[in-house]
């Protein structure tokens, strides 16, 4: 018989439990399925949920949920889309994590509910901690306010808001505040990530499926057609490689207790272990010039002047596109400098909110159990930030970026 203080590792809990996880389909979920699926080898069963099928209703989905005997549950689907209409967000991440802790709730044999929130979901705050803070807005006010007004009037919008920088982070801190007051007796935990990059070792190392998140201006800025970023290259980058964040959820949910409180774990870079725009750019640009991965020599301009950023995206980026059309068309050839351009400046304007600025995100509560774990399960499950070496990972992180999306 064991004892209450005797070490249980993070694999045998999931011996012989069945897992249900959301958001499969999605960057973090494929890493969590995979990791599950790699280290938990005597797991029962796991059971995912994609998309709505075609004539059968959510709410039909989750009554055939029902009857399967699962005992975890990761939450980690979303709509990562910052200019989503405020109904729309709402529906995606909040109004589907009610729908999964009311499944929580009809499960008789459930252990632990994880779910993945955003660390932005509090970008209003300069220090964010591992707490869940008020909610922005009344939830019965907003859908009064939406029923009366409409989702179209942008002032309305933002008042609603309530310095919440867009709808995304607006509906995932409302998802929060409602599991702290509904959880009820459902083990619940929050896993808070930051800006989630390339996996540094798992599924293999610089894996990653989407231009998202730094993805993007990483590839554009490194190959030399970003010269400009608006902000300070002081500027600190919160940055978290996924496999740190699969890591998180599982070991989390191993560790998950009934609780009035709800535990929040920050899966994040910038208290511990921080890096900053110049710092990752020096790396990127050092890496790919080394490689000769670039197609025009890298440098890069930052500015907090929003002025002074389009005068130089014109200068540096714009005008030399057009002149080089100018070059194609005397050739006979098809323009195309100035239509790429326009797509790098619109990925670099989509991280003007998060370049502009710098978020001290404290990770205690998440070092403080990467501690608690075994050698075995330090090695098996890393996720504590202090272990990345940058300049190591952002070479991993452009190599992974040329083979799994340029593949090259």
């Amino acid at each position: 018989m064991s004892t209450a203080n005797e070490y249980v590792p993070v694999t045998d809990f999931y011996d012989g439990r069945s897992v249900f996880l959301t958001g499969v389909s999605g960057f973090l979920g494929k890493v969590i399925l995979e990791k599950l699926l790699f280290s938990c080898k005597n797991i029962d069963k796991v059971y995912v949920m994609i998309r709505e099928k075609k004539g059968v209703s959510v709410e039909e989905r989750f009554r055939d949920i029902i009857d399967l005997p699962v005992s975890v549950v990761f939450h980690s689907a979303a709509k990562i889309k910052y200019n989503q209409q405020l109904d729309e967000a709402l529906n995606n991440n909040f109004e589907g994590t009610r729908r999964v802790l009311e499944l929580c709730r009809k499960m008789p044999r459930i252990k632990s509910f994880v779910h993945v929130s955003t660390a932005y979901s509090n970008m209003d705050r300069e220090v964010i901690d591992e707490v869940v803070y008020p909610a922005p807005a009344a939830l019965r006010d907003v859908y009064a306010s939406i029923k009366q007004h409409g989702v179209t009037d942008e002032k309305l919008i933002q008042k609603i808001l309530n310095g919440k920088p867009n709808t995304y982070v607006f509906s995932k801190a409302l998802a929060e505040n409602m599991l702290v007051e509904q959880h009820g007796d459902i083990p619940t935990t929050i896993i808070r990530p930051s800006t989630v990059a390339a996996a540094v070792n798992e599924p293999m190392p610089g894996w990653v499926d989407n231009w998202f998140a730094v993805t993007g201006i990483t590839h554009v800025t490194g190959s030399g057609y970003n010269r400009v970023i608006y902000g300070h290259k002081s500027n600190i980058l919160d940055v978290i490689p996924v496999d740190y964040v699969s890591n998180l959820a599982i070991v989390s949910a191993a560790r998950n207790k009934k609780s009035k409180e709800i535990p929040v774990y920050n899966c994040c870079s910038s208290s511990c272990n921080p890096i900053n725009f110049g710092e990752l750019f020096t790396y990127v640009r050092d890496y790919n010039v080394a490689n000769n991965n670039y197609d025009m020599y890298p440098t890069l301009f930052f500015s907090e002047k929003i002025w002074i950023v389009n005068f130089l995206t014109f200068l540096l980026q714009m005008l030399p596109a057009k002149i080089a059309d100018v070059y194609l068309k005397a050739k006979g050839q098809q323009p195309r400098y100035a239509k790429l351009q326009s797509k790098v400046i619109q990925i670099r304007n989509l991280q003007n909110n998060f370049s502009v600025r710098s978020w001290v995100i404290k990770s205690e509560r998440t070092r403080s159990l990467y501690s608690s774990l075994s050698p075995e399960d330090k090695q098996e499950f890393p996720f504590d930030p202090k272990l990345i070496d940058w300049k190591k990972f952002s070479a991993v992180y452009c190599y992974g970026i040329r083979r799994f999306l340029l593949k090259k």
